[in-house]
């Protein structure tokens, strides 16, 4: 976590599900489906909860949550796709959450 007053940059595999019609139109049709998706967080429950409302939104759920952790640690252990690396951008100019490419089945 930051010692700024400035939270962080977190990374993790969502294994997302439809919750209604709004979640169908996402997922192309699809039941369930998996994305990375990076958020600003103050830890892994923030983290968690921004990621959980922001799929609301759009009529989605989260069944598991995998490989959490800083932006930051993913890229020092790995590399880290360049679209995904795009997104932190978008974060940084006051977007809480952004998704990668949704992968249906």
């Amino acid at each position: 976590m930051s010692m700024k007053g400035i939270s962080d940059i977190w990374i993790g595999l969502c294994t997302v599900y439809t919750i209604d019609i709004r979640g169908d139109i996402y997922l192309s049709g699809a039941k369930e489906g998996f994305v990375n998706v990076l958020a600003q967080a103050w830890g892994e429950a923030d983290y968690f909860n921004k990621v959980a409302q922001a799929l609301d939104q759009f009529g989605i759920g989260i069944k598991e949550v995998e490989d959490v952790e800083l932006l930051s640690e993913r890229e020092r252990r790995c590399a880290v796709d360049p679209s995904l690396k795009r997104l932190v951008d978008d974060i940084q100019k006051g977007a809480q959450v952004q998704f990668g490419t949704f992968h249906v089945y």
